[in-house]
């Protein structure tokens, strides 16, 4: 009670008013508690009202969800044919595109070959030449590495004449 007596003092506040300021809040509280309380109840009652209703709203919606997963699950049973049918007939051209792309390589391989060997014949034919006019010792083993080249590239195209790889 002294530390209150010099906190008074020290604020220059009068120990009566501060009594008659505590009688007079006591007073509002005590009035203002059937209040408070009335207050509390009615959202306390909104409150379970509103569990109530969101309660009702969710079985509501569960059955909603369990309808919905019935007709869906039929849906995607048959969407699920249709797409394997789908992949079916697609698996089928994917097949037949790919037999045609392998024949077009296969077409594409032979003709280049066929130049490829067309151009190292005439690189022999004018390396011949060359040494023909020069007889330089360079322009021979050029005409010789190219008549070996284009012996091989004859050897290769023999064995895939053939058949063998």
């Amino acid at each position: 009670m002294e530390i209150l007596q010099l906190l008074f003092t020290w604020w220059q506040i009068n120990p009566a008013t501060i009594s008659a300021l505590w009688d007079g809040a006591a007073k509002v509280i005590t009035a203002s508690t059937p209040i408070v309380l009335g207050v509390l109840a009615y959202v306390q009652y909104r409150n379970g009202k509103r569990a109530q209703e969101d309660a009702a709203a969710a079985r509501a919606d569960t059955r909603d969800v369990k309808t919905a997963l019935k007709t869906t699950g039929a849906a995607t049973a048959r969407a699920t044919e249709e797409v394997k049918d789908e992949l079916v007939k697609t698996g089928a051209a994917t097949s037949a595109s790919l037999s045609h792309i392998t024949d077009l390589g296969e077409k594409t391989h032979t003709l280049v070959n066929s130049q490829y060997g067309i151009a190292l014949a005439l690189i022999v034919e004018k390396a011949s030449r060359i040494y023909e006019i020069s007889r330089l010792e360079i322009d021979r083993v050029e005409l010789e590495r190219a008549r070996e080249k284009l012996a091989e590239h004859e050897a290769k195209q023999h064995t895939v004449d053939k058949g063998e790889k």
